[in-house]
């Protein structure tokens, strides 16, 4: 006997499901000759969706996503080919069923899967043929409580409406669920001449217009059947997605927030959410709505496709790599999916997987326009421009009108440092689509490039009109505000970038670097703390910090921080030199001689090296004056080294006339060494200090 309908219970092994046995259905195969009763089959299939919908211990795979699994994946109905199939999709159950009608009597026959323990069994139920709610509520009851230890069976009772219009309910699903979009509406609409109440009917009509993208008609649909059932999940998702689509965001999201606490099924509105936050660029809340969806709808492709570009949009490459691999696996003709693995790769690093995906995706698929503009953009982060512009210029040869095409073209003759070629793609592209954030961002960046700052930002906050919470643009602004000096301007992007993507370690370090700028170690400080929480091994920003520690009074902190560093990269010079000059901020000279003295042995010709430690011994006999001549003498002699390596270094120069007018009293030579400085170019404190000597 050939098994037809088969229930999935899946569970992605990445996933930590709230429920569980997740559960799919798909067509029963009908055994019989009465053509005119092959309606029973759609119905109970109906039906089995309905009570398994309801059980709290129970996760219910789509019946679009289960048809697109099964043309993807499913190979035949041997017991050997459902097994296979199951370990593709990582699943626990399926149900597969047969059935006749014969006598008024219909006859089912159930057959359990357990997939992981790889055993059939079968169950044998029949009643009269309009009864076939019951018949699917009796079964569904053993299945619950066997797939579920937890499990307490929730009775569902048929809708109060003729079988057979059930029947052309359970039929409008199924077109539904194959993409026969107009046939449903109008067996939909069928369903509701009969049973203007039936609220499922309605929420099944909002999806289908929204699916043929009639928004108006969808929400008219939403809000009846959220009328007829106020408190049901499904709809008030429903609802807010078409608010979400009509570009209602404030509206769907107070819609949700306020539906959530009544609501019958709370986790159904998880998707919604996270595609919300995921428009307004809050990709770390989104990601967590979208895992979240994923427990209650298992297997939905477009939600794997969702999480990875959040996930990409808080650029956590690795993980939007992991996320985009499960739709393509699942959907692997998504020329969508497969576009977004490859800028995952190529973003993350991984350039050489990116190009060989996106290659075979042109080759598969060649007027899918995105992966040829990603393609060359891989090119472009291997300065491989001619090949770049090859791709680029034999496409816009086919499709001129393409904006991502001249978008591509003007980054790559960018990256050639060819503005002005560069500029006459942009705005070609900007003719035509002026709105393109995309071409808006690269415009930007080639004008940032260029050093033409005032003009970037000018396009940067245009970008942002219409991406306003991506990173990237973000990023881009506060970089251009930092270039003309504009650092509050800079702060207020650069936070809402982090906040955005809170992975964005550059946008951290440039926060840290404004508020050095404006003396506010505090914030500097705050800003690295949360840099080096999720990167601990970015060596060069916790010297930073440990700087700025020692700057705050934490001296000792500040030391600790720069031993670990030097701990960890045995043989830096640059770090050990940074220890002692913090050392040397602590007055710890004597730490601080040890160490630049073994350094000094490696590079005895190293005029940093030797104009430090002639700062510190003299600092030293400021100190001691019991020892002042001796350490004043051998300041003397690293100081007189260093100028004669460098006699152009400025702490060299203040520290030699600070040791020749204090030690040997030579004001005169002393003041030619200041004036020298002061031409070097120094800081005010700096300045000031000099002015007192040559005003002696």
């Amino acid at each position: 006997m050939k098994p037809l309908l088969l229930l999935l219970c899946i569970v992605l092994a990445s996933i930590c499901w709230s429920r569980e046995a997740a559960v799919a259905l798909l067509p029963f195969q009908y055994k019989g000759d009465d053509a005119g009763k092959r309606w029973y089959g759609p119905a109970l299939s109906e039906a089995v969706r309905t009570i398994l919908s309801a059980q709290k211990e129970i996760s219910l795979m789509g019946g679009r996503q289960t048809f697109f699994h099964r043309k993807n994946h499913k190979k035949g109905n041997k017991p050997a080919e459902i097994y296979l199939f199951g370990q593709t999709l990582d699943l626990d159950f399926f149900i597969s069923a047969e059935y006749a009608c014969a006598d008024s009597v219909l006859s089912v026959e159930f057959s359990l899967w357990d997939l992981r323990g790889q055993k059939k069994e079968v169950l044998m139920k029949k009643g009269p043929e309009d009864q076939f709610f019951e018949i699917a509520s009796d079964m569904c009851a053993g299945f619950v409580k066997g797939a579920s230890n937890k499990a307490a069976y929730k009775q569902v009772y048929r809708p109060e409406m003729a079988p057979n219009v059930f029947g052309i309910y359970a039929i409008a699903c199924d077109e539904y669920c194959i993409g026969q979009v107009p046939e449903a509406i109008y067996s939909s609409h069928r369903v509701l001449s009969f049973s203007p109440k039936f609220a499922p009917a309605h929420g099944l009509l909002a999806r289908l217009y929204l699916e043929a993208g009639q928004t108006e008609r969808a929400l008219l649909a939403i809000k009846t059947a959220c009328d007829l059932d106020p408190g049901n999940g499904e709809y008030a998702g429903i609802h807010a997605e078409a608010l979400r689509q009509m570009g209602k965001r404030d509206k769907a999201l107070k819609l949700l927030k306020d539906v959530r606490p009544a609501c019958t099924r709370p986790e159904l509105l998880n998707a919604v959410f996270g595609r919300i936050y995921l428009d307004e660029g809050f990709f770390v809340i989104a990601q967590s709505y979208f895992v979240k969806s994923l427990s209650a709808e298992p297997g939905v492709t477009d939600l794997f496709y969702q999480l990875g570009k959040a996930y990409l949009g808080s650029e956590e490459y690795g993980k939007a790599v992991v996320e985009l691999e499960k739709a393509v696996r699942l959907e692997p003709a998504s020329p969508l999916y497969r576009c977004m693995l490859g800028v995952a790769n190529r973003d993350g690093g991984k350039i050489i997987k990116a190009i060989a995906i996106l290659e075979q995706l042109i080759e598969d698929q060649p007027d899918f326009l995105p992966a040829t503009f990603h393609l060359a953009y891989a090119y472009n982060m291997l300065d491989w421009q001619k090949k770049a512009l090859q791709i680029l210029e034999q496409a816009a040869e086919k499709h001129p009108e393409s904006p991502e095409l001249q978008a591509g073209l003007g980054i790559t003759y960018t990256r050639m440092d060819s503005i002005r070629y560069a500029e006459e793609h942009f705005k070609k592209a900007l003719r035509i689509n002026a709105k393109s954030p995309i071409v808006l961002n690269n415009y930007g960046v080639a004008l940032a490039e260029a050093g033409r700052h005032s003009d970037a930002t000018g396009y940067f906050k245009k970008a942002l009109v219409y991406d306003p919470r991506n990173p990237g643009i973000l990023f881009n602004l506060g970089k251009s505000c930092i270039a003309v000096n504009k650092y509050r301007d800079a702060e207020k992007y650069l936070l809402i970038a982090v906040e955005s993507s809170p992975g964005n370690s550059e946008a951290r370090k440039l926060l840290a670097d404004i508020y050095q700028k404006l003396g506010e170690v505090d914030n500097a400080i705050s800003a690295l703390t949360e840099l080096l929480a999720a990167d601990p091994g970015d060596y060069k920003s916790q010297i930073l910090y440990a700087t700025l520690l020692v700057r705050r009074g934490e001296a000792e902190h500040g030391v600790s921080v720069l031993e670990n560093v030097v701990k960890q990269n045995p043989g830096n010079l640059d770090y050990l030199y940074l220890l002692s000059n913090a050392y040397k901020l602590m007055e710890w000279y004597d730490i601080a001689i040890l160490k630049l003295e073994k350094m000094l042995r490696e590079n005895p010709k190293n005029a940093l090296l030797l104009s430090q430690l002639g700062e510190i011994y003299y600092l030293k006999a400021l100190k001691n004056k019991d020892q002042y001549d001796k350490l004043a003498m051998q300041a003397m002699y690293y100081l007189k080294s260093a100028f004669t390596l460098e006699p152009e270094n400025t702490n060299t120069l203040y520290w030699y006339g600070r040791v020749l007018w204090e030690y040997k009293n030579d004001t005169a030579t002393a003041q030619e060494f200041f004036r020298k400085c002061l031409r070097t170019g120094v800081d005010e404190t700096r300045k000031k200090e000099i002015a007192r000597y040559l005003k002696s």
